[in-house]
C-alpha cells in the first residue's frame, strides 16, 4: 500500500513539473517578444521607409535626422540654407526636382540671371503694368543656358544639392559623397580634356534626369557611356601647323583628330570611349609621339 501511494505521488509531482515548465516557457516567450517590440507593437528593427516614398511637409519639418552638432535637421536647414523654401526642399528629398529649378539652389543674389528683366517669366507675351511696355519672352530666355552659363555655377549648384541629399540620406547610401565625386568628371572634362562647357552641361542634364531618383550611389560615380557618346564632342585641335604658324591647320574633317593625351607621356589617354586617333602626332604611326624614332633622331642632331 505504501508503494502504491509513493508511485501516485511521483506521478503527481511529474505532472506539476511539466506544467511549471510550460508556464515558464510561455513566460519567457512573452518576455522575449516584449523586448523585441516597441510599446506600439511595431518591430524595433523595422526598416525605414525608402526616400523614394512620398515626402510631406510634416516629414521635412520633423526632421528625419539630427545634424552633427545635435541641432534638429529642419533648424539646421533654416540656418544654413535659408533661401531653400519648403516646396523646393521636399522636391529635393523626394527626388522629384525639375531641371528648371536647379538655379534655385543658389542664393538669389548669386544667380547669374539676377538683373535680367525677363528672368523667371514664362514663355509668351508680357505687359509691364507700370510702363505699359510689351515684351515677348521666347524659349531662349528660359533655357538652362542662361541659368547655368559656366562650370563655376554648375559646381555651385551641385555642392548645395549634394549637401542636402547627404543630410537626408537616412539609408546611408553615400549619395552625398557620390555627387561630390561626380563633379570631378566635370572638372576634368573642362580643365584637362578641353571640352566645351555646352557639351559638359548637356551631359550633366541628361545624367540628372536619368539618375536623380536612383538610390545607387554608383550611378553618380560612373560615367554613363551612352550619355557621353550622345552629348560630348571632341574639342577642336589647337596645335598650329608646323610650316606656317599663321596658317590655319587642316584638321581633316573626314576623320577623327589625333589624341593629344595619348601622345603626352605625362598624361596618357585613359578614357575608354576616346573618339580621337591613337597614333603618333609626329609620323602618324602606331606609337605615341614620346616614343617616336623620328623625334629621337631630331633631338640627337
Amino acid at each position: 500500500m505504501a508503494i502504491h501511494n509513493i508511485t501516485r505521488d511521483l506521478f503527481v509531482l511529474r505532472d506539476a513539473i511539466n506544467q511549471n515548465q510550460q508556464t515558464v516557457t510561455s513566460q519567457l516567450a512573452e518576455i522575449i517578444k516584449a523586448v523585441k517590440t516597441k510599446d506600439n507593437g511595431r518591430p524595433e528593427l523595422e526598416t525605414r521607409a525608402s526616400p523614394e516614398s512620398n515626402v510631406t511637409a510634416d516629414d521635412i519639418q520633423a526632421g528625419a535626422l539630427n545634424s552633427t552638432n545635435g541641432t534638429p535637421l529642419h533648424a539646421f536647414i533654416q540656418e544654413h540654407f535659408e533661401w531653400i523654401d519648403q516646396a523646393l526642399l521636399i522636391n529635393i528629398v523626394s527626388k522629384k526636382m525639375e531641371i528648371k529649378d536647379l538655379i534655385k539652389l543658389i542664393p538669389e543674389e548669386d544667380r547669374p540671371s539676377k538683373g535680367r528683366p525677363t528672368a523667371g517669366l514664362a514663355t509668351g507675351i508680357h505687359i509691364d503694368t507700370a510702363s505699359g511696355k510689351v515684351q515677348a519672352v521666347g524659349e531662349s530666355l528660359n533655357t538652362h543656358e542662361k541659368d547655368i552659363p559656366d562650370l563655376k555655377i554648375l559646381l555651385y549648384i551641385l555642392s548645395i544639392y549634394g549637401a542636402i541629399r547627404s543630410l537626408y540620406d537616412i539609408e546611408h547610401t553615400g549619395i552625398g559623397a557620390a555627387i561630390t565625386y561626380f563633379t570631378t568628371h566635370l572638372i576634368k572634362w573642362d580643365r584637362v580634356d578641353g571640352y566645351q562647357f555646352k557639351h559638359t552641361r548637356a551631359y550633366f542634364i541628361g545624367h540628372f534626369r536619368k539618375y536623380q531618383r536612383s538610390s545607387n550611389s554608383n550611378d553618380w560615380m560612373k560615367i554613363d557611356e551612352q550619355l557621353f557618346i550622345k552629348h560630348m564632342r571632341s574639342p577642336p585641335e589647337t596645335t598650329p601647323f608646323p610650316s606656317s604658324p599663321n596658317k590655319r591647320r587642316d584638321t581633316g574633317s573626314s576623320q577623327p583628330q589625333i589624341c593629344r593625351n595619348y601622345n603626352d607621356e605625362q598624361k596618357g589617354c585613359s578614357f575608354p570611349t576616346c573618339h580621337r586617333r591613337h597614333i603618333c602626332s609626329t609620323c602618324n604611326n602606331d606609337h605615341p609621339a614620346f616614343k617616336c624614332p623620328k623625334r629621337g633622331n631630331k633631338h640627337s642632331n
